[in-house]
């Protein structure tokens, strides 16, 4: 008896290494779906994958054919739909991951193909193929990409701050391992990945009168005349900018005027 309840112990003990090993192995594999990126006090931002949910951007001047053959050949392992930006939604399909991204990359229309994901709020971010940064005034950008040794990489400067420049990747880079080992470096006072941002639009479509309200919409009017018709756009497609932004209160705007024009 007595070594039947040694044995059971024995047993016990090992279902319960094995139980707290599943467990680790378990938090070890949630923890590692977790990025994070540097603010620009060199605090750690964390953020969560969703390792499904991609979006994908053509290079400019695509084809429109180019463009629909390959959102056609992707459509038996994801589905999507357009961003207001002309970029593309994707769920991809449990297991199709890797083959997602392989197609993706290896197409030489796509200019960037990245997760999206969740930051502690629940804010909803997406990178591109850029990553902004800001050299500190002992450092060029020259050397600073030297230093970082990654090939075809390129940069674009910033008309309004000399010290900022947008790295351009190559479409499979890592932006928040990329991002940080830049940061790390000493040389940016910050590095930072080119985010978009999903944006609440409740209260915009909850306006009766917003149909009436053609100057914010991207307004379309074909006049004919002798001469043939002419096609006028007016309106300053707000809908589109709102889907970026919807205003930060930090932002302080200031009008300046000289007078009202009293027959206007």
């Amino acid at each position: 008896f007595q070594k039947f309840m040694r044995n059971r112990n024995s047993v016990c003990l090992f279902l319960i290494f094995i139980l707290v090993h599943l467990f680790v192995e378990t938090m070890w594999s949630q923890e590692a779906e977790r990025v994070y990126i540097y603010n620009k006090q060199g605090d750690k931002i964390l953020y969560e994958c969703t390792e499904n949910l991609f979006h994908l951007g053509f290079s400019s001047g695509t084809p429109m054919s180019d463009r629909e053959t390959f959102l056609m050949d992707l459509s038996n392992i994801a589905t999507y739909y357009m961003m207001p930006d002309s970029s593309y939604c994707f769920t991809v399909d449990a297991g199709y991951n890797a083959q997602f991204k392989t197609k993706a990359y290896a197409n030489s229309y796509v200019a960037y193909c990245q997760n999206e994901y969740r930051d502690s709020l629940g804010g909803i971010v997406w990178g591109t193929n850029r990553i902004m940064v800001k050299v500190k005034p002992a450092c060029s950008i020259s050397t600073l990409v030297q230093n970082m040794n990654i090939l075809n990489l390129q940069y674009e400067s910033k008309w309004y701050d000399s010290t900022i420049f947008a790295l351009v990747l190559p479409k499979d880079s890592n932006l928040f391992a990329f991002s940080n080992r830049i940061f790390e470096s000493g040389m940016v006072k910050y590095a930072q990945p080119a985010f978009f941002h999903y944006v609440s639009l409740d209260g915009y479509d909850s306006n009766p009168e917003f149909e009436n309200q053609w100057n914010l919409k991207d307004t379309t009017e074909i006049l004919g005349d002798q001469w043939g018709p002419t096609t006028y756009k007016y309106g300053i497609n707000a809908i589109r900018a709102w889907s970026f932004t919807s205003g930060n209160p930090d932002i302080r705007i200031a009008v300046l005027d000289d007078g009202v024009l009293g027959n206007h």
